[in-house]
């Protein structure tokens, strides 16, 4: 998930909505459509990118907390789409919180 807050250095275990910086919904959506013109709309709160080595759908149903991202590994390599997420980080200001690993993934 992409999460903003008021340093980006907070650890997880810190960050409370308190903390976090809201996304702009139009913004986000805007910043998207633009820097990955094949996304695909599925509804108001769910968009899709897909690359020929994974799939991203964007779930912006939260954005006054987080980005949730479902991430879906379509061919090798595994660690292609990081490229990507780190594009994402610096579009918004923000970092990647891997929810499987319970860590923030590295700049």
């Amino acid at each position: 998930m992409l999460v903003k807050t008021r340093t980006n250095m907070e650890p997880m275990e810190e960050i409370d909505e308190k903390a976090t910086v809201p996304f702009l919904p139009t913004e986000v959506i805007s910043t998207l459509k633009t820097h990955f013109p094949d996304i695909i709309e599925e509804s108001p709160e769910w968009l899709t990118y897909e690359s020929d080595t994974f799939a991203i759908s964007f779930n912006l149903a939260a954005l006054e907390e987080s980005i949730m991202l479902h991430v879906d590994i379509l061919d090798e390599p595994e660690d292609a789409v990081l490229g990507t997420i780190r594009k994402l980080c610096g579009l918004f200001n923000c970092r990647a919180f891997d929810t499987t690993a319970a860590e923030f993934l590295e700049p």
